[in-house]
């Protein structure tokens, strides 16, 4: 195989970010409240900055290698920063459906031991309903999807993903990640 390996998604996309930084390599379309299409794009650059901000907010938080977070959103560029976030933290991404509710997502946010949620707005409520239930849960961090979004007082603690993505500050290093696959 040529090229260089990357072993997580952060490190190829701050590779690219630094070889090719306004390359468009995403692009989000969604309708409108006036139903025409609106396109979001990120290019590799703004992928890696708001994926080291974000890291760095989620390590104020405490969230550090070895650790779980879940992810409940619908196809956002968020989704995609929080996946480089983890990258660089060392942190393992675990998806949850944002639908999910109830018993079910008590239960998958209890058994893979998240301490924390990155959920679009919409789902806020559902993980709202059942954190009585996941008293792992240290944190949540809601992506609006209205600019009439305000994070509710709530326990635990409900923060506002913008307010993370706008922090610049000195860049997260990468947690080293072990190239070795784990046999059996």
């Amino acid at each position: 195989m040529n090229g260089p390996a990357y072993t997580t998604l952060a490190e190829l996309v701050a590779d690219k970010a630094d070889t090719n930084p306004d390359f468009q390599v995403l692009t989000f379309v969604t309708v409108g409240d006036d139903g025409q299409l609106q396109d979001e794009t990120r290019t590799y650059r703004q992928l890696n900055e708001h994926g080291q901000a974000l890291a760095g907010g989620l390590s104020h938080l405490g969230v550090a290698q070895g650790d779980n977070l879940a992810v409940m959103m619908n196809n956002h560029p968020e989704f995609l920063e929080t996946m480089v976030a983890a990258g660089i933290l060392g942190a393992a991404f675990v998806p949850i459906d944002p639908r999910a509710m109830g018993a079910k997502l008590s239960y998958m946010l209890d058994f893979t031991d998240c301490q924390g949620v990155v959920c679009a707005d919409y789902a806020l409520a559902s993980l709202l309903a059942v954190v009585a239930d996941c008293s792992q849960l240290k944190w949540l961090l809601v992506v609006p999807t209205t600019d009439e979004f305000y994070p509710p007082a709530a326990q635990p603690a409900v923060k506002d993903y913008r307010d993370f993505v706008i922090t610049e500050g000195q860049p997260v290093t990468p947690v080293a990640q072990d190239r070795r696959i784990p046999c059996s």
